[in-house]
């Protein structure tokens, strides 16, 4: 904002009036118009709906998801309903799962030319194109408000001063966890790249504009939410990795949503595409609106000069937030317009008063419309008591803001009075020294909230704390009536620093009465952040410290200056009076160097006055890995434009996942149709599990060396407590690598073995198999509701250890052929049979209608005998039960083979033919043909040429 003092000479008075031109370069955007919903979709600035768009306007893919639709259309022309679009991407009024729907329509976009059109740097303020980790760097304090290229790459901090109300860049490359601070206002970027950890910080209301395509991986944007931000795109965006935004988003083109970018505000582009598990949140705030107005000044002015003014438009009770929309105010004097001022937030003039005396300040006419309060010295007097005394003679003092207890060399006061034309002030004293006497007085933070007292020293001497008890000192005034001294102070604050002069009787200023004040703050060199516990190893090899998401202690001071150089604040004095609200808290990811950053417990926390200025917090971080922690104070201290650097902690961790969820679980048996599985036959598991921070999220940094959990696969029969985790293998192990994101999913065949002793055993028709999984760091199973070792209830004993995914069925099984018998002529049938073991007999599985013979010919010749030899053409084959040597299955665990001696000459064969039949390896038995204990397939004869009667006949005779 540019603001002018015009000196307007009127007789030998001047009258400055303060004019203030807004200088807000883009149109003031209506939300209401342009971002009515969470989301939508714009055509431009044309007047015609869906005016050149294709399909779909909004794409939803995977889990994506839109949350604060009241479960209301979204105003899109298209979305891809039938193409991937998921059955819970958007929510219903009362919180459930539902399609996202759309209107076949959207909305009027913003114009991107004239007044709108992008406004390019000239770069005349320079660069950055480097920066050091801690090192703070301000811009924005003189007049420059267009620079070139701002290039970090570690964790340094760049603050854009309160001075300006405007920034052109050329663009802003920032990785590694360096920090962007922006106070109130437009920033127009040519190029936005945000990555690893890097943070923006808003100090108010920010809208930046950027004129080319926007890139933003793993990054946070005014992630406290203390400031209200609009991120324009005339270009598209692409935002991924762990990104957080809160902020709202519009853009000339598409924006892109990848991984689980998350923004809490409202969307509206061309195009929206939403991948993996991006999300956003309606979080729309009512902008704030005016309480009241304030005027503040300093008792106590001169005749010769202007007095300052500050007035402040006010958003709340306390003024803590004021108003980000321009003001117009009307000060006056003595009931009098003084000045116009045009401001947003707050601004300062100067009032003047030639002809001395007192005179009554207030505000006229103001707009938006209110009431005002008036503070003189920091404190609230009635309207009527407003007023200002204007003496023709006093002390004149700057004194310039300062850190906390660095002393302050060369400071001057001037001892002036009116001079005979009334136009200016002229030395009182030259040339001779004087005994001033000096006090202090609080103003911030006032009496109920200070901890402590401390001294102003000046020239080394402690003053008094009121004007009773005031402390002479004697000054040298030289020939311009100026005096040299030095102050210090330890503490942070605003305070007020009064001098007075009382011409003693018999001198020649007998009668003299002279005073002076300055309001003057200091402030703490930095904050000192001390973890309950540090890890100085800052790797995998720090031993488990929190889950992640558990609260820990996390003290914050703030510290004294001790010297120039120092970076080490934590040894240095603290500032026990240091009050300051809105102070963002975050956190860097030390290790996995690649993994994400996570969301800190506390976003904000307010310093308050403290003995030893210690403020002790409950922090937590939601992720996994080892992190240092940070503070970053606004960019403005007790209406200052102060910057205190952000502080960081030393390392702390490890911190792990509180327990692992098994969702999206089941279990398949071989045979769905019997609804069983045999012992040693594969059967489908189907399973994610993720590792979890207390709050129940997928912690995405549980990977490689900090990553420990391995899986177990248990089972029990019928809750028996006989544990059959030896029997149950084919678990694949945990891989946990970057790219799982924290999630383990498994679709694999297991198995439950037969006993190595080839005992049969079973059947298990009620086998519970569960997971159990293993960490180092203790994280357990969630809801864990099995113990396969326990014939208890695991839950009323509090033993339970693994997750129940399913009650299977098993059958310890074989396959048995019986031989065949008949004439050579006749094909001959042979019964094969499915059978498992039933507790003490074998007997048909009925429920088998599912084992496939794959191959029912003979096998190769090695494994057929004939007794006798094969003679001449002779030739037997076997087929199914069909007639053919296609495979098929078995019903109801029966299963024919058929078998023929086909037409030879001489003759066909008679005699026996011994052949085995593959079968599936579960189904194999140990058989001993060859007398070797091993598991082989079923065999049995079919005897050409002769008859077997049935078993229980025994005696047959043919009858005529």
């Amino acid at each position: 904002m540019d603001c002018r003092p015009l000196l307007l000479s009127v007789f030998i008075s001047f009258i400055s009036v303060s004019v203030c031109l807004d200088a807000y370069a883009f149109d003031v955007i209506d939300e209401s118009v342009y971002f009515p919903a969470v989301v939508q979709g714009h055509h431009g600035n044309n007047n015609n709906a869906c005016h050149g768009v294709n399909d779909p306007q909004l794409r939803q893919n995977d889990s994506a998801r839109i949350n604060g639709t009241l479960g209301e259309d979204l105003e899109y022309c298209t979305n891809n309903l039938g193409d991937g679009l998921p059955n819970d991407g958007c929510d219903t009024a009362s919180g459930g799962d539902r399609y996202c729907t759309v209107t076949d329509g959207d909305i009027r976009g913003l114009h991107t030319n004239g007044q709108n059109a992008f406004k390019y740097s000239n770069e005349t303020g320079g660069e950055i194109d480097n920066c050091s980790s801690g090192e703070n760097i301000l811009l924005g304090d003189g007049s420059s408000t267009q620079f070139g290229k701002i290039e970090v790459y570690s964790a340094c901090t760049v603050t854009f001063s309160a001075n300006h109300t405007e920034y052109r860049l050329k663009n802003i490359l920032a990785s590694s966890g360096a920090t962007i601070m922006l106070s109130p206002g437009d920033y127009f970027v040519e190029e936005l790249k945000l990555e690893s950890n890097s943070h923006i910080l808003a100090q108010g209301a920010v809208r930046i504009f950027v004129k080319s395509g926007i890139e933003i991986t793993g990054t946070k944007i005014n992630e406290s939410g203390a400031g209200k931000v609009l991120l324009f795109g005339y270009d598209k965006m692409i935002l991924s990795g762990s990104t957080l935004i809160k902020a709202n988003l519009y853009s000339d083109n598409d924006i892109f949503m990848n991984d689980s970018t998350t923004v809490y505000g409202r969307v509206t582009s061309r195009y929206l595409e939403m991948n993996s598990s991006s999300a956003i949140n309606d979080a729309t705030s009512t902008p704030p609106s005016l309480s009241h107005y304030r005027i503040e000044f300093s008792s106590g002015a001169l005749s010769c000069t202007g007095k300052d003014i500050t007035i402040k438009a006010c958003a709340d009770d306390d003024c803590t937030s004021e108003l980000s929309d321009p003001a117009s105010v009307d000060l006056t004097k003595d009931g009098g317009v003084y000045s116009n001022n045009v401001f947003s937030g707050s601004t300062s003039t100067q009032l003047w008063h030639t002809s001395g005396g007192a005179v009554t300040v207030g505000l006229g006419s103001t707009l938006p419309s209110g009431s005002y309060l008036c503070f003189i010295d920091g404190l609230e007097v009635a309207n009527a008591d407003c007023t200002l005394d204007y003496a023709d003679a006093g002390f004149i003092v700057d004194i310039p803001n300062e850190l906390s207890n660095k002393p302050q060399q060369g400071l001057e006061i001037t001892a002036v009075k009116i001079s005979d034309t009334g136009s200016r002030c002229v030395p009182t004293f030259q040339g001779v020294s004087k005994t001033v006497n000096f006090w202090s007085a609080y103003i911030s933070p006032d009496e109920s909230g200070r901890p402590t007292s401390m001294s102003v020293f000046i020239d080394d001497i402690g003053v008094g704390q009121s004007s009773s008890a005031a402390t002479p000192i004697s000054l040298a005034f030289d020939n311009a009536g100026k005096a040299a001294f030095k102050l210090n102070y330890a503490d942070a604050g605003r305070l007020e620093l009064k001098i007075s002069y009382a011409g003693v009787a018999g001198d020649e200023d007998e009668g003299l009465q002279m005073e002076g004040s300055d309001t003057f703050v200091r402030y703490p060199v930095g904050l000192c952040l001390s973890p309950e516990t540090i890890c100085t190893a800052a790797n995998k090899d720090c031993p488990g410290f929190r889950k992640a998401g558990e609260d820990f202690e996390l003290s914050i001071q703030a510290m004294a200056w001790q010297s120039d150089g120092d970076l080490d604040f934590c040894d240095n004095l603290s500032t026990p009076n240091y009050v300051q609200s809105n102070i963002s808290l975050s956190a860097d990811l030390v290790a996995p160097a690649d993994g994400v950053d996570g969301t800190t417990g506390l976003s904000v926390y307010e310093h308050t006055a403290q003995s030893h200025s210690l403020n002790l917090l409950l922090q937590s971080i939601d992720e996994v890995g080892v992190f240092s922690f940070s503070a970053a104070p606004p960019a403005s201290y007790l209406g200052e434009s102060i910057l205190i650097p952000k502080a960081y902690s030393q390392a702390v961790g490890r911190f792990y996942p509180n327990d692992f969820e098994v969702y999206a679980y089941g279990i398949m048996p071989a045979c769905m149709s019997g609804l069983f599985s045999y012992m040693d036959e594969p059967f489908r598991l189907n399973m994610s599990v993720r590792a979890r921070n207390v709050a129940g999220e997928t912690t995405e940094n549980y990977f490689d060396d900090f990553a420990s959990g391995s899986a177990l696969l248990v089972a029990e029969n019928n809750g028996d407590g006989i544990d059959f985790q030896a029997r149950v293998s084919g678990m694949p192990s945990f891989t946990w690598t970057k790219s799982d994101l924290g999630v383990q999913d498994i679709d694999d065949d297991i198995l439950f073995s037969r006993r190595l002793d080839g005992i049969a055993d079973g059947p298990y028709p009620l086998l519970d198999i569960g997971l159990r999984i293993l960490d180092d760091d203790g994280a357990s199973i969630d809801v864990a509701d099995m113990n396969a070792a326990m014939n208890d209830i695991c839950d009323i004993s509090n033993s339970c250890n693994a997750k129940r995914l399913s009650t299977q069925h098993l059958r310890h099984g074989r396959i048995v052929m019986e031989n065949a018998y008949g004439p050579e002529t006749d094909i001959l049938r042979m019964p094969t049979t499915a059978r498992f073991w039933q507790g003490d007999q074998w007997v048909v599985n009925t429920l088998d209608s599912c084992t496939r013979v794959m191959e029912p010919e003979l096998p190769e010749s090695t494994q057929v005998l004939y007794a006798p030899t094969l003679d001449g053409g002779q030739l037997v084959s076997r087929t199914n039960g069909a007639g053919n040597i296609l495979a098929s299955d078995f019903i109801t665990g029966r299963y024919d083979l058929g078998w023929q001696s086909s037409v030879a000459s001489p003759n066909r064969y008679r005699g026996q033919v011994t052949a085995p039949l593959a079968v599936p390896e579960w189904l194999q038995w140990y058989w001993s043909w060859d007398n070797d204990g091993a598991l082989s397939n079923p065999r049995a004869s079919a005897f050409f040429g002769s008859y077997r009667g049935h078993d229980k006949v025994i005696h047959w005779r043919e009858v005529e």
